[in-house]
C-alpha cells in the first residue's frame, strides 16, 4: 500500500509518519503492509519504511556519480593531452639548430634519432635517412646546435661507443676559414665499419702472420 493521508478504514496504531525532502513532518502517512485479517496490527510493524523521496534521492546520487566520473574522465584526456604536448616540444627543442647532409657508403646501425657529436658532446641529432636512387649512397641529415659553425673542411665519421655500442656522428672540425652553411653538404665522410667487417679484418691480418712466419721458418730450415 502506497503513501495515504489518515484514512479511517486503517487502523491507527498502524500508520506511521513520514518525514521526508519537503514534506511536512506529520503530515504524510504510510500504512504498514502487516495489518492483520482481523484489522489489527502485527507485531512487525516496527519495520523501518524508508523516506518518502527515496527515489529522487537516488536519482540524485545517480546523477553525481555520473558527473564525477565524467569531470574524472575529462581531467583524464587533459592530462594525456598537456603530456603528448609537453613530449612534442621537448622532442622538437631536442632537435633544433640547423641542418647539415652528410654522404656515407655505409651506415649500418646509424638510426634517426642517434647522437652528433663533437669533441665528444653531443651538438645535435639524426633527423633524417634516406638512399641517393643515382649513387646509392646513404644520405644522412643532422642537426648541429645554432652558434656552433663547422668549416667547410669538416669530417663527419660514423662511430660507436663500444664493439657492441650505438653508433653516432663524430663530427672533425676542418681548418678552412669559409663555413658550412644550413642545408649545406659536408664532404669529408667515413661510414660505418660493421662488427662483421672488423672480425674478417683481424682474421685475415692474424692469418696472413701465421702464413708469413711459416714460410719463413721454412725458408731457414731448408738453408745450407
Amino acid at each position: 500500500m502506497g503513501d495515504n493521508r489518515k484514512d479511517a478504514r486503517i487502523p491507527a496504531p498502524c500508520l506511521r509518519p513520514v518525514v521526508g525532502a519537503g514534506t511536512p513532518a506529520m503530515d504524510v502517512w504510510r500504512a504498514s503492509p502487516y495489518v492483520g485479517s482481523d484489522g489489527r496490527c502485527s507485531p512487525r510493524l516496527h519495520v523501518v519504511q524508508g523516506p518518502a523521496m527515496s527515489s529522487a534521492t537516488a536519482r540524485t546520487a545517480a546523477a553525481s556519480r555520473n558527473t564525477l566520473e565524467l569531470t574524472t574522465g575529462f581531467v583524464v584526456i587533459v592530462l594525456l593531452i598537456a603530456l603528448l604536448a609537453v613530449a612534442m616540444f621537448g622532442r622538437h627543442h631536442a632537435n633544433g639548430g640547423y641542418e647539415l647532409n652528410a654522404s656515407f657508403n655505409q651506415i649500418d646501425g646509424l638510426d634517426v634519432g642517434s647522437d652528433v657529436r663533437l669533441a665528444g658532446i653531443t651538438v645535435g641529432h639524426v633527423t633524417a635517412e634516406r638512399v641517393d636512387p643515382h649513387g646509392f649512397r646513404a644520405q644522412v641529415t643532422f642537426t648541429v646546435r645554432d652558434g656552433l659553425a663547422l668549416p667547410d673542411d669538416s669530417a663527419a665519421i660514423i662511430t660507436s661507443d663500444s664493439l657492441l655500442g650505438g653508433k653516432y656522428i663524430a663530427l672533425s672540425p676542418g681548418g678552412d676559414t669559409s663555413m658550412l652553411k644550413p642545408g649545406g653538404t659536408m664532404g669529408q665522410t667515413q661510414g660505418s665499419i660493421s662488427l662483421e667487417q672488423l672480425l674478417s679484418k683481424f682474421i685475415f691480418s692474424v692469418t696472413d702472420t701465421l702464413s708469413k712466419s711459416k714460410s719463413g721458418t721454412g725458408g731457414g730450415n731448408g738453408g745450407p
